[in-house]
């Protein structure tokens, strides 16, 4: 249930990895997509690009202007170097994610200095020690990953190299000067970067495209329904001309009876001035976080259901078209495959690691503050 799934910000403070191999521009500009997936998620994932800005029109900054710590070692990965300035402009734009997606689920609310200093949910970190050890995680992973790439027959063709290139040009033209004399960020340096991360991708390709598992139907099982909203007295606005809880009742029920009788849902609501909405549920979804969701995925087809939301302030009608979606039910079982494929490359890549030799010069990593970048 998509839509029910989100309400009553359910998704909170989102922490999700969406900086990838396509870069953004300034990190002040950054427009992630939400992927949906919680830290620690896979490559491929975290490497969702969050958009291209338009190329700035500054004048690229001269080697002169450059930070002298910008080529040192902060990673190492079996000899292999992650520098100073890739890790920075890698922690600015993440956290520039983190921030538009606080702003996302917080009604524009901008997050401030203050904020980042909150334990996470569930952890006994901050939100700041949180994004830097999430990026740590995925430096680290583009090395570690990138180095099985013969074992999985993957190479970098001519073609993958020109885009590496032309992916290289672009950040660099799009990167705030100050912030690349900052980080002392060159092309070079990026280049390195880009080509791990897109060895790492087409490894997490070849090893989730294979992956098999059995998918039960039951497990699978997924209700169609029909959904419509109505408000009542108490609402925030315009509460003297809304319906009582119970007069709510008695009109969504007569609505419902129509459809159960056949009449288009969309032509039944009219009468209440508000719309129909077509949507599915999958089992395993919302019915922790959703308390309409676990009676939605009891229903049966032709079942109605009224439902009178925690705040006393809006009702739900809400009519089962199927008890079992053959077409949603497919989908939901590639979307279980996809998961515990996932899984099951978050697994091996922390087999990978531990037979790697990861070194972190934690005296380079906390020159990165994440407030002056």
């Amino acid at each position: 249930m998509r839509a029910l799934g989100k309400k009553l910000g359910a998704l909170g403070l989102v922490l999700l990895m969406a900086v990838g191999t396509v870069a953004c521009g300034d990190s002040s500009q950054t427009q992630a997509e939400s992927t949906e997936t919680a830290a620690g998620t896979t490559i491929a994932a975290q490497t969702d690009a969050a958009g291209t800005e338009a190329a700035s029109t500054a004048a690229p900054t001269t080697a002169a202007e450059l930070n002298a710590d910008g080529g040192k070692a902060v990673i190492t990965v079996d000899g292999k170097e992650i520098p100073f300035s890739v890790a920075s402009y890698y922690v600015d734009q993440t956290k520039s994610t983190y921030e538009y997606y606080f702003s996302s689920y917080n009604n524009g609310q901008e997050m401030n200095q203050s904020e980042w200093y909150q334990t996470v949910p569930g952890k006994e970190i901050t939100y700041a020690e949180d994004l830097q050890e999430s990026c740590k995680d995925f430096l680290i992973s583009g090395i570690v990953v990138s180095a099985h790439a013969e074992e999985y027959g993957v190479a970098l063709s001519e073609a993958d190299e020109t885009a590496i290139q032309t992916q290289a040009d672009q950040l660099m033209q799009s990167i705030d000067p100050e912030k690349i004399a900052s980080f002392g960020l060159t092309k070079e340096h990026l280049v390195d970067f880009l080509r791990y991360n897109t060895l790492s991708n087409q490894i997490y390709g070849k090893v989730t495209d294979t992956f098999t598992c059995e998918v039960s139907d039951e497990e699978s099982r997924t209700v169609s329904y029909q959904i419509f909203a109505l408000s009542t007295k108490g609402a925030a606005t315009g509460g003297d001309d809304l319906p009582t809880m119970e007069e709510a009742k008695e009109k969504a029920k007569a609505v419902l009876s129509k459809i159960q009788s056949g009449e288009d849902a969309a032509e039944a609501v009219k009468e209440l001035g508000t719309t129909v909405i077509d949507d599915t549920i999958s089992v395993g979804q919302f019915e922790d976080s959703d308390e309409i969701a676990s009676k939605v995925l009891a229903m049966k087809t032709g079942d109605v259901l009224v439902h009178e939301d925690a705040e006393g302030f809006t009702l739900y009608g809400v009519y089962c078209v199927s008890d079992d979606d053959a077409e949603g039910r497919e989908a939901r079982k590639e979307e279980i495959r996809l998961q515990k494929a996932d899984d099951s490359f978050d697994g091996l890549m922390k087999q990978w690691q531990t037979e790697s030799e990861i070194l972190v010069d934690e005296t380079v990593w906390d020159q990165i503050n994440i407030f002056e970048s």
